[in-house]
């Protein structure tokens, strides 16, 4: 088998299926090595890992425009990277990744387990109920325990950031405080963050809406 990209790229969206998984093999094999060789040499630029993306996408263009040809690279991802990679390595790539169409949110969760960024995949912890027996409990009454924001740094700045959960804080010492956010904001909130006793959830540069996620309260329904 030739082990030019574009020849391995064909091969992979190809129909034989041998030929298909050889090529997959040899792609991410030589994805592996491309960020072994950015680690080995201890600094990268926005190019350098606009770069390895591309190649680990295999081909951007057909990706996103080939569903078939799609779901082929998206099973490649989980093992184009080096588990054992720099973290600001391999959180740039995530941060590039997540911002093409066609990487949903299990897709994505499936690469940041298998490249060592989070501990586990969401669904794991699902937790089964019966709709029957939930209820909402008026906004008025009692207290909340914890809320959830969402706070992109394409939409919020340092600043602004900061002055919004000071407030927040203010408002509920003891509610527990999660903040979903990405680089560059992430880092510049991290010093207000242990000063207001709150906890940073880096989403990646995964698209979430800036909308409070203030979770219902639910009790068992009185029967």
């Amino acid at each position: 088998m030739p082990e030019d990209p574009a020849a391995l790229g064909r091969a992979l969206g190809g129909s034989d299926p041998a030929l298909a998984a050889k090529a997959g093999d040899s792609l991410a094999a030589e994805a592996r090595e491309r960020g072994r060789a950015l680690a080995r040499r201890g600094s990268w630029s926005p190019a350098d890992v606009q770069a390895l993306a591309a190649f680990q996408l295999v081909d951007p263009e057909r990706f996103v425009a080939d569903e078939a040809f799609r779901h082929r690279v998206l099973a490649l991802l989980p093992r184009s990277l080096d588990p054992a990679a720099p973290a600001g390595l391999r959180d740039a790539l995530l941060r590039e990744l997540n911002q093409i169409r066609g990487i949903g949110f299990a897709d994505s969760e499936a690469i940041e387990t298998a490249w060592g960024a989070a501990p586990r995949r969401s669904a794991g912890r699902r937790v089964g109920f019966t709709p029957g027996d939930q209820s909402f409990d008026p906004d008025v009454e009692g207290r909340l325990a914890a809320s959830v924001y969402s706070l992109p740094s394409f939409f919020f700045d340092a600043a602004t950031a900061g002055d919004f959960l000071a407030a927040v804080r203010a408002a509920d010492p003891q509610r527990t405080l999660v903040v979903l956010t990405d680089q560059p904001l992430l880092g510049r909130l991290e010093a207000r963050a242990r000063e207001l006793k709150l906890h940073l959830l880096d989403t990646h540069g995964r698209p979430y809406s800036p909308w409070p996620r203030d979770p219902f309260s639910l009790t068992r329904a009185r029967r």
